[in-house]
């Protein structure tokens, strides 16, 4: 047991440190788009990260699955599942890998990768908590850039603890460039 919360937490840690966690997507997952180019495995690999990044498009989960069962199959239609595997954590036979609904919410052309742990997708807010990734396909590249820790401090400082998702959403819009940090994952064939 104590084995299965530490490998969770740290996934979890490895996903929340890339991106940005917000109580709101900038987008409710049934407006989001299933952005098929993501499907397949990502590597990330860099001196502090080993691991790889499985999309599925969500409505090739399996219905007959307990997970699913309470949710709506055409809101599915919009959905990739996410599911991580950190090749640097030791594998303990019979545990289910982490996973995560993402779903592409497109601003100005720019395209923004919203991660919900996986439970029933809600553009509502809940106890859940969103990681918003910026974020394009180059051919065999994943260019996956996600807020400064500076910017995040800074945004945060600025909605305070209670907002809305349209003022989350006008200030991830604010941001320049030089308020994301980039890393490229490379799709493994």
């Amino acid at each position: 047991m104590f084995k299965k919360l530490a490998i969770t937490m740290m996934l979890t840690i490895t996903l929340v440190m890339a991106g940005c966690e917000w109580d709101y997507p900038l987008s409710p997952p049934e407006k989001g788009i299933q952005d098929k180019s993501l499907v397949g495995f990502w590597r990330l690999k860099t001196k502090e990260d080993n691991a790889v990044y499985m999309f599925s498009q969500g409505n090739d989960v399996d219905q007959r699955d307990p997970r699913f069962k309470e949710f709506k199959p055409a809101d599915l239609n919009h959905l990739l599942v996410l599911m991580s595997l950190e090749l640097s954590a030791p594998y303990v036979p019979g545990e289910e890998a982490e996973s995560w609904w993402a779903w592409t919410t497109v601003i100005d052309d720019v395209k923004y990768l919203n991660l919900q742990y996986r439970e029933e997708p809600s553009g509502k807010k809940t106890d859940k908590t969103v990681l918003i990734i910026k974020y394009r396909v180059e051919g065999d590249k994943l260019l996956w850039s996600t807020l400064s820790p500076k910017a995040k401090e800074r945004i945060n400082k600025e909605l305070g603890e209670k907002y809305t998702s349209e003022a989350l959403r006008g200030a991830i819009l604010d941001t320049g460039e030089q308020d994301w940090v980039q890393e490229t994952l490379t799709r493994v064939r």
